[in-house]
C-alpha cells in the first residue's frame, strides 16, 4: 500500500487556461489538482483527484475539497497566475495556494513567478 508521501502535492499542466481546486488530506496536508479536460472544479476533484488517490492505493477517506479557481500559464512572460473562485467549492487559501505554487515552479518551472489575484 502507497503512503501520503506517494500523492503529489501539486498535479498540473504547464501550458494553458484551466480549473483547479485545493484539496486538504489527512494530516492537515493540502494538494492542488488542475486538469483541462474538466469543465467543473466537481470534475477535477471528484473524477481526477480521487482518480489519482485510488491509483496511488490511498483511501479518499479525509480527503476534501475546499476551493478552487483558474491556472492560467503565460509561457511568454513566465507566469503562473492563480485567480478566480469555484462555484461549488468556494475560494481557495491564497497564502496555501501560493507556498505550494512558488515550491512547485521551483523544481518544475524554472525562471516562472507565481501570481495570485
Amino acid at each position: 500500500m502507497m503512503s501520503l508521501e506517494d500523492i503529489p502535492e501539486v498535479c498540473i499542466e504547464h501550458s494553458g487556461n484551466y480549473k483547479f481546486v485545493q484539496v486538504q488530506g489527512p494530516e492537515g496536508r493540502n494538494y492542488i489538482h488542475g486538469k483541462s479536460k474538466w469543465e467543473s472544479h466537481k470534475g477535477v476533484f471528484e473524477l481526477d483527484f480521487i482518480k489519482v488517490l485510488k491509483a496511488h492505493e490511498v483511501e479518499p477517506i479525509g480527503f476534501r475539497c475546499v476551493g478552487g479557481g483558474e491556472i492560467t500559464i503565460n509561457k511568454s512572460k513566465k507566469v503562473l497566475t492563480a485567480s478566480d473562485s469555484s462555484e461549488k467549492y468556494g475560494n481557495f487559501d491564497r497564502e496555501v495556494v501560493r507556498s505550494l505554487l512558488e515550491r512547485y515552479v521551483t523544481q518544475n518551472l524554472e525562471g516562472y513567478s507565481v501570481q495570485i489575484k
